[in-house]
C-alpha cells in the first residue's frame, strides 16, 4: 500500500493534486485518488488504505473542518499515532485535533518551493526516515535503463536487447532456446550483484536509514497489521412503549453504533440511572419498575458511552368508582295536629340552634393550594412539550379536583387540547385530546 494516505475535502481537490505531487517528487507513495475499482465498495478501499497507510497528511480548510468524512479518517490516524495535519488555509482545526502541531502551507502556491513545504518534508523524513533511492527501470526489461540501449551484444560489452531484421522492434534474447550469441549468465548475474552492492552503499550514506516496506521473499508475504477492532460512537435505549401504571414493570434495551457503520445490541456491562428513583427504578438488567405518578430519565452507559436521556411516564392509577345501592324505605304514616300529643302549658319548651357541620374535607389556604397544584401544571407541560397530551390531560384532571375554581388549570386543559386536535388534523393518529 502507499506510504502516506492524503486526507481532503473535495472542494480542495486541486491543492490535494499539488501535494500529492510534493510528496511523490521526495520519494514516497501517495493514495489520495479516490476512485473505487469495480467490484469494491468504498468502505473497503478505505479500510484497505487506513491499514497499509505508515501515516496520514490530513488538509485542514475551511471546507475540511466541516467534513465529516475528513473528521472521521483523521480521528483513526490519531488513534493510531499516525496524523500529520497541514494548514492550507489559515483556519482553526476542529476541536480535539487543535492541540496537534501542523504545518503550514498556506503561503504556498502548490509550485514553487517554500518554507512550509521543506518543513513538512522535513518533518516526514523525521517521521519514518528518508525514502530508499529509486532505480527507473524500463518498462519492459528489469535491466537499468543505462544498459538497456537497444545494442545487441558485441565488441563494446553492453548487454540488453537484440534488434532482429524481421522484427522491427527490440526483443529479448532467451525466449526458450539458446542462442549461440546470448551473453553468458555469469555476466548478467554480476551485473546483479554489482547493481545491488552499490544501492547498499548509498543506503548506508544516509543519516538515518529508511523504513522498508514488507517485500514478498520465496514466494511469501508479511502479514499486514491486525486493524483496529471498531470503537462504540452511539448508544441508544429502545423500549416497547413509554407509558406505564404504577407497579407496572417494562424491558429496556441498548443498541450500540461503532465506527465502522455496524449496530449490535449490547446486553452486558451496562450501567443504568434514573433521574427520579421516586417515580421509577432501574435494575442492573435494564428492567425499569414504575412506582408514582410523574416522569423520569433513564441513562444508559456502556464503556465510557452515555445514551441520550429515555423518557419514562408514569401515568397515574384510574379511580375506582363505587356503585351507589339503592335502599328501600318503608314509608312512615304522617303525624298529623291530631295525633300529635299536646304539651301541657307546665312543659318547658327548648328550641335547639342546629349547628354547621364542619366538612370532611381540610380547608386549604390559596398559598397551599397552588402549592399543592404546582406540580401536576410543571408536569402537564412537560408532557404537551413532548407530545403526550393523553398524560398532560390526565395531571391537569388531578389538579382541577384539588382546585376546581382554579382558573389558570382550565386555561391549560384548553390550551392542551388544541395543541392535541391540531396535531390530530394534521395527521397524527391515536391521539386522545379529552
Amino acid at each position: 500500500m502507499a506510504d502516506i494516505f492524503l486526507s481532503y475535502a473535495k472542494e480542495d481537490r486541486e491543492t490535494a493534486q499539488s501535494v500529492a505531487t510534493l510528496l511523490e517528487r521526495a520519494g514516497w507513495s501517495v493514495w489520495w485518488d479516490r476512485r473505487i475499482p469495480a467490484g469494491r465498495t468504498w468502505r473497503e478501499v478505505l479500510e484497505e488504505a487506513l491499514r497499509g497507510m505508515r501515516c496520514m497528511v490530513v488538509l485542514w480548510s475551511s471546507h475540511s473542518v466541516h467534513s465529516d468524512w475528513v473528521k472521521e479518517e483523521a480521528e483513526e490516524a490519531r488513534a493510531l499515532k499516525k496524523l500529520v495535519p497541514v494548514l492550507i488555509e489559515a483556519v482553526n482545526p476542529p476541536v480535539g485535533f487543535r492541540a496537534i502541531q501542523a504545518a503550514d502551507l498556506t503561503d504556498w502556491d502548490g509550485v514553487s518551493e517554500s518554507v512550509g513545504a521543506r518543513r513538512l518534508i522535513g518533518d516526514l523524513e523525521l517521521l519514518f526516515g528518508k525514502p530508499a533511492p529509486r532505480v527507473a527501470l524500463d518498462s519492459k526489461s528489469s535491466i537499468p535503463r543505462e544498459q538497456n540501449a537497444g545494442q545487441s551484444s558485441g565488441e563494446n560489452g553492453s548487454v540488453g536487447v537484440k534488434a532482429e531484421p524481421d522484427a522491427g522492434r527490440p526483443v529479448p534474447y532467451f525466449r526458450g532456446r539458446l542462442k549461440k550469441e546470448a551473453v553468458p549468465w555469469k555476466i548478467v548475474a554480476g551485473a546483479g550483484v554489482a547493481l545491488a552492492l552499490a544501492l547498499g552503499v548509498i543506503a548506508r550514506w544516509n543519516d538515518s536509514a529508511p523504513v522498508m516496506e514488507p517485500v514478498a521473499v520465496m514466494g511469501t508475504t508479511s502479514l499486514p497489521d491486525t486493524p483496529p477492532a471498531p470503537k462504540l460512537v452511539t448508544l441508544g435505549v429502545h423500549a416497547a412503549r413509554q407509558d406505564l401504571k404504577p407497579d407496572e414493570t417494562l424491558a429496556l434495551s441498548v443498541r450500540g453504533r461503532f465506527s465502522d457503520g455496524s449496530e449490535s445490541e449490547i446486553t452486558n456491562a451496562v450501567e443504568w440511572s434514573s433521574s427520579d428513583a421516586r417515580v421509577g427504578k432501574v435494575d442492573a438488567e435494564g428492567r425499569v419498575k414504575a412506582l408514582l405518578s410523574g416522569t423520569t430519565k433513564i441513562t444508559a452507559t456502556y464503556e465510557g458511552v452515555s445514551s441520550p436521556a429515555w423518557t419514562l411516564v408514569v401515568k397515574p392509577a384510574p379511580t375506582v368508582k363505587v356503585p351507589l345501592r339503592k335502599i328501600a324505605v318503608e314509608p312512615q304514616p304522617q303525624k298529623t295536629l291530631e295525633n300529635v300529643p299536646r304539651k301541657t302549658s307546665t312543659e318547658a319548651v327548648t328550641t335547639k340552634t342546629l349547628e354547621p357541620r364542619p366538612s370532611s374535607e381540610p380547608q386549604f389556604s390559596p398559598e397551599q393550594l397552588r402549592a399543592r397544584i404546582a406540580p401536576y401544571i410543571s408536569r402537564a407541560k412537560d408532557f404537551r412539550v413532548q407530545g403526550n397530551y393523553g398524560a398532560a390531560l390526565a395531571e391537569l384532571a388531578t389538579a382541577l379536583a384539588i382546585d376546581p375554581a382554579n382558573q389558570e388549570i382550565r386555561a391549560e386543559i384548553e390550551q392542551t387540547r388544541r395543541a392535541c386536535l391540531a396535531e390530530r388534523r394534521l395527521g397524527r393518529g391515536g391521539l386522545d385530546c379529552g
